[in-house]
């Protein structure tokens, strides 16, 4: 956890702490907003046809947002992280902009999973990593 002081604008001393919850009750990511559990993950990509889940970097997003808008059942079980989907609206609003709206779209297949709140999938920054460092390590 982060704690520090920090001074108001009327000199008020406030003091923050900041915590990062960790769960083990985060099922398989959310598909169109709705929660799936791993039955459905599995029944989703045996349905798809290639019977893979793939998992997309920022490089892939930032680079092929064209191709990714475009129905596919080569890309019908993509997986994006919450580290990746952090990264592309660091990097470039108007794609965070156009990822969001294929996450959410209800015809879609793209799964959301939010990996900085799994308790499995979170990794820490380690001592003298940069957060680019960190970021791939968590992808």
């Amino acid at each position: 956890s982060k704690n520090y002081f920090r001074r108001t604008k009327k000199g008020k001393v406030l003091h923050v702490v900041g915590d990062h919850y960790l769960r083990d009750d985060i099922n398989c990511g959310t598909l169109a907003g709705k929660t799936i559990s791993t039955k459905e993950l599995h029944k989703l990509s045996n349905d798809s046809g290639n019977r893979r889940v793939l998992l997309v970097d920022t490089n892939v997003i930032l680079n092929q947002i064209d191709l990714l808008e475009v129905k596919s059942p080569a890309l019908s079980c993509l997986v994006i992280l919450q580290t990746v989907a952090q990264e592309v609206r660091h990097v470039n609003l108007s794609v965070y902009r156009r990822l969001h709206q294929l996450l959410t779209d209800k015809s879609s297949t793209y799964i959301f999973f939010p990996n900085e709140h799994h308790s499995q999938t979170y990794t820490q920054i380690e001592n003298g990593e940069s957060v680019n460092d960190r970021n791939d390590r968590a992808i």
